[in-house]
């Protein structure tokens, strides 16, 4: 028997417990983001360009990972923007977190796209 009123209209988690929206792309998308924040700005994580692979909802998750990531920087994002030309992207989900990251931390590059 399900609790519609729980299910319905109080927040949180499924009351059942079952639900896992979890996927192996997200995985990865959250893995690459904290690979580059763990980092500092000085290497690229090897699988790099697997961003260039990523849906948009798997971008979303990478640029959320970052703005939820204490070790994001303004070296991080300098080095995340050399490799992956972020700024120039052209998907409003995309641009939306990546110019709020950017102009959070004072990136330049981010100023007059913004």
């Amino acid at each position: 028997m399900v609790d519609y009123e729980t299910w319905i209209y109080d927040v949180g988690l499924d009351p059942t417990g079952t639900l896992n929206f979890t996927c192996d792309m997200t995985t990865v998308a959250v893995n690459l983001a904290n690979a580059y924040a763990a980092a500092g700005g000085n290497d690229s994580p090897s699988n790099y360009q697997d961003y260039n692979d990523f849906t948009s909802a798997q971008r979303v998750v990478f640029l959320q990972t970052l703005m939820d990531n204490i070790d994001t920087d303004i070296d991080v994002i300098t080095k995340i923007d050399d490799d992956l030309d972020i700024t120039s992207s052209v998907d409003p989900e995309v641009m939306m977190r990546w110019y709020t990251i950017g102009l959070y931390l004072s990136y330049d590059a981010v100023t007059v796209p913004a």
